[in-house]
């Protein structure tokens, strides 16, 4: 099924029709709670960091820049970060 907007013909959505009976299909990522996600993220940040004010600084930054995909960036960012830790030790 196909859903469209009827001024622009643009598709606005694309789902799938079940022909069994009882079958709810749900979107999970609507009951995520990502905010503990990012929480822990910036948490994890912050640790790799030392607990300092850059810690918190480059995360408000990087919310700033790209707010759209910050949890992302986040978790990128830590995956540097704890590459690099690690290299060092």
């Amino acid at each position: 099924m196909h859903i469209s907007d009827l001024a622009t013909g643009e598709i606005i959505a694309k789902h799938i029709i079940r022909l069994e009976k009882g079958q709810i299909v749900k979107n999970t990522d609507h009951y995520r709670d990502k905010a503990q996600r990012i929480a822990a993220l910036e948490a994890d940040i912050s640790q790799l960091l030392g607990n300092t004010e850059s810690a918190d600084s480059l995360c408000a930054l990087l919310k700033v820049i790209a707010p759209e995909i910050y949890k992302d960036q986040l978790a990128g960012t830590k995956q540097v970060l704890a590459a690099i830790a690690s290299s060092m030790a």
